[in-house]
């Protein structure tokens, strides 16, 4: 048995403003109803939220698997017990993935400050199910990128800019929905194209971005 790890830190402020602009689209995209209600509790929502996107992001980067297309993020659930505790329940083609891969428990620790939320995960892996010291990719997939969705990026991305929208909140809006898509993290550089004062820019990064898939 061996351990795999991944972390990530998030802005609190740019989930509290993507949740003020577009709260019901947002969270269910990225959360379940129980995450959802919980975070919701509490006195600060977008601290909680930002921390269970974290955590998922620590949990995809800890897991030795492979896939294509977008990720579901619903399928990977941050729950707590009654202590506060947080744990990790996994659903759908994840789940097989990480069954097939051999993965077992899987842990997780979350922490907020007013500005960060971070999240580390550590993921226990069966040593048989490892190749010449390679993770296993997992047969079972997510399915390919479809095609249509491309044009569904760019019909959302012209629905959410306005004439007074931030800057910095254009750029996260088109990055949440290139990176949810293609399954990449964006560099700054392309993530401030995205910024956009020219549409335009996010049809050619796009453009690029289904021609490596």
């Amino acid at each position: 048995m061996h351990s795999e790890v991944g972390t990530d830190i998030v802005a609190v402020g740019r989930i509290a403003a993507l949740i003020r602009d577009r709260r019901a689209a947002f969270l269910q995209r990225w959360f379940t109803a129980r995450e959802i209600d919980y975070c919701s509790s509490k006195a600060v929502p977008s601290r909680h939220f930002a921390a269970r996107l974290a955590a998922k992001e620590a949990v995809v980067k800890a897991l030795p698997v492979a896939w294509d297309g977008p990720l579901p993020w619903r399928s990977i659930e941050i729950t707590n017990d009654a202590r506060g505790v947080p744990s990790v329940i996994l659903s759908g083609a994840i789940l097989n993935a990480a069954t097939r891969a051999g993965v077992g428990e899987i842990k997780v620790s979350l922490s907020h400050c007013g500005e960060y939320a971070t999240a580390t995960a550590l993921v226990a892996v069966r040593d048989d199910q490892r190749d010449n010291g390679e993770a296993v990719v997992a047969d079972e997939r997510l399915g390919p990128v479809n095609r249509d969705i491309v044009e569904q990026v760019l019909r959302d991305y012209k629905a959410l800019r306005r004439p007074d929208a931030d800057p910095e909140l254009e750029a996260v809006r088109a990055a949440i929905l290139l990176e949810d898509v293609f399954d990449v993290v964006l560099s700054d550089t392309e993530i401030g194209a995205a910024v956009l004062a020219d549409p335009s820019a996010v049809a050619a990064l796009v453009a690029r971005l289904r021609a490596a898939v």
